[in-house]
């Protein structure tokens, strides 16, 4: 049977945005969106009991909107990345129109997912375990001021946040207060949010995914699963770097290793690989001994061969 191809579109920009009173609003006044219908849908969620109790869990919520004059045929899912919720997408911190709308004036439909266990789709403490954090120095050193800190070679190229990007500062104080904790299990977080975008793309169509930074490696196991279910990604950002998460040090020699997050290459749960992967030790890596160019740092994983694979044609992503 002919499998569908689907095509990845990795962009390096990414959108932020928060929702509380302060913030500049865009002076520009766009002109009004014109929407066919919209709502909003659970997907994904199977009912345990734990300790007694009867509780729903693994659900994705999405709310959707579809434009009056829709010009094509697959609807954009866009999924929020690591401590964000869909609010990410619907507007910037200082008051300028999110990528939803972007699309929506474009002619495309729109659906917009709070992944399992954030925003509207309730965390469930006994079955999700611990949850991440969210630090206000993270923000700075990683988003909003990152020129400041140097903890990477091109951190100070770092020119594009509006505002002083510290507290205090009404853009900065509104994207903090958008920031909530998550699943912390990587794999956990990632086979939840596959079967429950699975679960929506089963209830609405075939669908374009658009992932952003921790939500990639969803793109690639829902693709992976279903090939038939997904058109195409675009990868903003996507998660990474392959197997191993690097820590930032600082000059000179920036970064070390982290922990092996991504013992599948791309993703912390199994992918299928042509020729066939048993067990993700199949895949061994090698060390690149010297940076593609000034201001890139080189770091590699380990001096051992690559093997011979890549991933199988029911996902385009090589390894």
């Amino acid at each position: 049977m002919k499998q569908t191809q689907v095509w990845a579109f990795v962009i390096g920009v990414a959108l932020f945005v928060g929702g509380i009173e302060g913030a500049t609003p865009e002076v520009k006044n766009p002109a009004p969106l014109s929407i066919l219908r919209e709502g909003y849908l659970f997907a994904g969620g199977k009912i345990a009991t734990v300790d007694g109790r009867r509780v729903m869990s693994g659900q994705i919520y999405a709310e959707f909107q579809i434009p009056s004059r829709q010009k094509y045929s697959y609807p954009i899912v866009m999924i929020h990345g690591g401590g964000q919720s869909g609010t990410n997408f619907t507007q910037t911190p200082d008051g300028r129109e999110g990528w939803a709308q972007y699309f929506l004036r474009n002619g495309y439909g729109v659906y917009i997912v709070d992944q399992v266990g954030r925003g509207k789709a309730a965390y469930q403490s006994d079955l999700y375990g611990p949850m991440t954090r969210v630090e206000v120095d993270g923000i700075e050193q990683r988003f909003t001021a990152s020129e400041r800190y140097n903890l990477w070679p091109q951190a100070h190229l770092h020119t594009q946040w509006p505002g002083k990007g510290e507290p205090g500062d009404p853009i900065f104080d509104q994207f903090y207060a958008s920031q909530m904790p998550g699943i912390r299990d990587f794999a956990l977080v990632q086979s939840l949010n596959r079967d429950a975008i699975l679960a929506l793309l089963q209830k609405i169509g075939p669908a374009i995914l658009l992932t952003h930074s921790q939500s990639g490696p969803f793109g690639w196991l829902v693709a992976d699963a279903r090939p038939d279910l997904v058109k195409a990604i675009l990868a903003v950002e996507p998660n990474g770097p392959p197997f191993f998460d690097l820590q930032t040090v600082g000059a000179p020699n920036w970064f070390h290793y982290g922990l092996k997050q991504r013992p599948w290459g791309i993703t912390a749960v199994p992918l299928n690989y042509s020729p066939p992967v048993e067990a993700a030790s199949d895949l061994a890596t090698m060390e690149q001994e010297q940076s593609d160019g000034p201001e890139l740092q080189s770091v590699g994983y380990r001096k051992r061969r690559l093997g011979n694979y890549r991933i199988s044609r029911r996902s385009p992503y090589w390894c």
